[in-house]
C-alpha cells in the first residue's frame, strides 16, 4: 500500500492502460493493471520518506509498549517473590525475574536501534538489533534489523533476517510486507508477490 501511494504520487498524466484478466488467489481476486504515464520523478521521494516516517512511528509504539509490558512483568515478580513462601516458589519467581531482565534491556537496546535508524545510522542499528537478539531473539528485533540490511543494499542479510522473524511471528503481516520489498528490489517477483498477498490477507487494511 505504501510503495502504491510513493509511485502514485509522482504521476502528472495517464498516457495508457491495459488491465489483464482477473486470477484468483486463495479467497480473493488479483486484479492487474499495466500504466504507462509521465511523472515527476521529484515528488517520489518527499512520499517514501513520509510512508517511512509512518513506519518508524508504528516501530516506537510497538517498541515502547513492549518495554512498558516487561517493566510491569518486573514489577509483579518482585512482588510475587516477596510473597513466595517455599525455596522452590523463589527460584521459579527468579528464574522468571531474570528472563524478564533479559526481555528489558533487549527491548532498550531495540530501542536505541530505532533510534540510530531514524538518523540513518544503519551500522551502528544494526549494531544495536544484534545485541537485542542476543538476549531476546524476538520477531520485531530481526524484522528491525532486516529493515536495516535493506537500507544498506544487504538484501540476502535482510531476507534470511526477515525469514527468521517469520518463523517467530507468522501472523506479523508487517514482515511479509517488508520481504516482499526486499524481494521485489532483487527482482524475485513471484517472491515479492507471494509476500504481498500473505500480508493482505493477514490485514489488509494496514498493509
Amino acid at each position: 500500500k505504501d510503495e502504491l501511494m510513493v509511485l502514485t504520487s509522482a504521476v502528472l498524466e495517464v498516457l495508457d492502460k491495459q488491465y489483464a484478466d482477473p486470477v484468483r488467489v486463495g479467497s480473493g481476486i488479483r486484479y492487474t493493471c499495466s500504466v504507462t504515464a509521465r511523472v515527476d520523478t521529484a515528488n517520489i521521494e518527499k512520499v517514501k520518506n513520509n510512508a517511512r516516517d509512518k513506519r518508524a512511528a508504528d516501530t516506537l509504539k510497538k517498541i515502547q509498549e513492549s518495554y512498558a509490558r516487561s517493566q510491569r512483568d518486573m514489577e509483579r515478580l518482585n512482588q510475587e517473590l516477596a510473597s513466595a513462601g517455599t525455596d522452590a516458589e523463589r527460584h521459579n519467581v527468579q528464574t522468571a525475574a531474570a528472563k524478564n531482565e533479559k526481555a528489558l534491556a533487549a527491548a532498550q537496546w531495540l530501542e536505541r536501534g530505532y533510534h540510530f535508524d531514524i538518523r540513518k545510522n544503519y551500522d551502528s542499528a544494526i549494531g544495536a538489533y544484534a545485541k537485542a537478539i542476543a538476549l531476546d531473539p524476538t520477531s520485531a528485533a530481526y524484522s528491525n534489523r532486516g529493515m536495516a540490511y535493506a537500507e544498506l543494499g544487504q538484501h540476502d542479510r535482510a531476507i534470511a533476517d526477515y525469514d527468521r522473524a517469520v518463523a517467530l511471528d507468522p501472523d506479523n503481516s508487517w514482515v511479509y510486507n517488508n520481504r516482499g520489498v526486499v524481494y521485489s528490489y532483487i527482482g524475485r517477483y513471484d517472491r515479492a508477490i507471494a509476500d504481498y498477498d500473505r500480508a493482505i490477507a493477514l490485514d489488509p487494511q494496514k498493509t
